[in-house]
């Protein structure tokens, strides 16, 4: 999926599956020297969220494990600077980044091992992305 991203305010949301035990990108940017985006990965079996950009990148670890083999939900909200994420409906946390995000990329959607060396074994369903 792309075109997508959220500047200053949106809401994603997505079901997941995964037995994965290592680390797997589900959301990221195309990799364009000084974009900055939202990106999801499952780490060591947990949703991760990062704010990112050239020279800066703050994390937002989960706390709810997903790779289960049953499905979960997540929800991730940027308003403004302040990031938040759920998993299940449990609150993982919440980030402060960038105010607005400054991208001429899309995001891409899609499920992959870092740096797209091997399939992410998971799947994904009932996407909702809304930027406001």
């Amino acid at each position: 999926m792309k075109d997508l991203n959220l500047a200053r305010a949106g809401l994603i949301q997505f079901d997941i599956r995964t037995t994965r035990k290592k680390t797997g990108i589900v959301l990221t940017k195309h990799v364009r020297e000084g974009d900055q985006s939202i990106t999801v990965i499952v780490e060591a079996g947990l949703i991760k969220v990062m704010g990112d950009a050239s020279f800066y990148r703050a994390d937002l670890p989960g706390k709810t494990p997903v790779n289960d083999g049953a499905w979960h939900r997540v929800r991730i909200e940027k308003d403004g600077p302040a990031v938040r994420a759920w998993v299940d409906g449990r609150v993982q946390g919440s980030i402060n980044t960038l105010p607005t995000f400054q991208s001429d990329s899309s995001w891409m959607l899609n499920l992959h091992a870092p740096w797209g060396s091997t399939p992410f074994d998971a799947e994904i369903g009932n996407i909702w992305i809304v930027s406001k």
